[in-house]
């Protein structure tokens, strides 16, 4: 099968989206399917295609760190992807290239299948001039309806997908897959031990110290200002506990800000934007993972922390709850008590018990990877080419890809 996925963002900008578009390609292609990935780079001039990658031209997104703006219109696009001749179009993001993709849909006579990664109720802020967020959600949800009416399948990676379909006025079936890490990356046997104490070093990492990590896009909906803000309320005097913050995005000057304000620029720490083949050091630098945030599904820089042995300490978000069992991979906080409590409860723990639970940590991810993933989402597009055919039983190809073919 040729699958051609739509995505607005991809390497070498690294966040949840990119990782699980990666995971997803590499899944598939070893499962013998062949991927065309098509996204937005704002480093390039004209569309290129390289390793299976269509890059087409941009304008970089300033406020969404690792995004860039499309033309949702180009017959130069629609001609590489006619040569690919995609069996499915598989989009991942809704704006210039993934409209792009919905169209392209249309014309080609190709079934549609739509994966909703993002929570946009989160983002409005972004866009949404004083006084105008409530207009921009009803637009929102009129945009969005013509991308799940015109899919012939629907995929989001937890149960908060289907709330958010419903709010929004959408009735279709959501079928549910989860995000899977890049198991063989983050696991301990793959250590380099050389960088992570040379990471050690860097941010003054000593023997007993405690070393929360979170590694996500620096941004508003990340909810870091209270994970900083309990940090210091529970830890102010505890010098030993470390908090390391790895990623960049709009919010990471205002969180730098607020730990100088907190006088703690000794033991919260920014790392900026890290290359993806050093976030398992940083990982395997750590004690634990953090995170406050209310607007993830199945995060995956959660699920890599998992990988690598880190139990997960999360805020509660009962729509989304299952990402973390207590004990098991991680424990759940409500508020700051509950944030000192499960952390301390933690480095209690004898060298056994953390042993264990380390242990139990990385089993609860091990058998879920790249192709597990591919054979999932390739069950969804075999659903989707059935209820294609039943909504297009004498659809052909439309002819005007010959046509742009000859003008070629």
């Amino acid at each position: 099968m040729k699958v051609a996925i739509f995505t607005e963002t991809y390497l070498p900008f690294i966040n949840g989206v990119v990782t699980h578009v990666r995971l997803l390609k590499e899944g598939l292609e070893a499962i013998g399917h062949e991927v065309l990935i098509v996204t937005a780079d704002p480093t390039v001039r004209h569309h290129q295609v390289k390793d299976g990658i269509l890059r087409c031209p941009a304008r970089n997104l300033k406020k969404i760190y690792g995004y860039g703006v499309a033309s949702p219109i180009s017959t130069n696009r629609l001609r590489f992807l006619i040569k690919f001749k995609p069996d499915i179009i598989h989009i991942h993001n809704e704006f210039g290239v993934g409209f792009f993709g919905l169209q392209a849909s249309s014309i080609l006579s190709i079934p549609l299948v739509y994966t909703i990664h993002t929570m946009y109720d989160d983002y409005m802020h972004y866009i949404a001039p004083n006084g105008m967020t409530n207009v921009l959600n009803k637009t929102m949800s009129f945009y969005l309806k013509r991308f799940t009416k015109n899919a012939c399948a629907i995929i989001g990676p937890s149960a908060k997908v289907e709330d958010f379909c419903r709010r929004h006025g959408i009735n279709a079936k959501v079928y549910v897959i989860r995000n899977c890490p890049d198991i063989k990356a983050f696991d301990p046997a793959n250590t380099n031990a050389e960088a992570v104490q040379e990471l050690k070093a860097k941010y003054g990492v000593k023997q007993g110290d405690k070393v929360l990590i979170t590694v996500s896009r620096i941004a508003q909906e990340k909810s870091m200002d209270v994970l900083i803000n309990y940090f210091v309320k529970c830890f102010h005097n505890d010098i030993d506990y470390k908090m390391i913050v790895v990623g960049n995005g709009p919010a990471l000057d205002s969180l730098k800000e607020q730990a100088r304000l907190l006088d703690v620029n000794d033991r919260v720490f920014f790392s900026g934007a890290v290359p993806n083949t050093e976030v398992p050091n940083y990982c395997h630098m750590a004690d634990v993972f953090v995170s406050a945030s209310l607007s993830e599904m199945y995060s995956i820089s959660m699920l890599e922390a998992i990988a690598a042995g880190l139990p997960a300490i999360i805020r509660r978000d009962e729509i989304n709850k299952g990402q973390v069992e207590n004990g098991v991979n991680g424990f759940i906080f409500d508020d700051e008590i509950g944030f000192e409590k499960e952390l301390r409860a933690y480095f209690n723990l004898s060298s056994d018990g953390k042993q264990k639970l380390k242990e139990s940590t990385i089993s609860s991810v091990s058998s879920y990877g790249s192709q597990e993933l591919a054979k999932d989402v390739t069950d969804v597009y075999g659903k989707a080419k059935k209820v294609y055919k039943i909504r297009h039983p004498s659809k052909i190809r439309a002819k005007i890809s010959n046509l742009i073919l000859r003008k070629k």
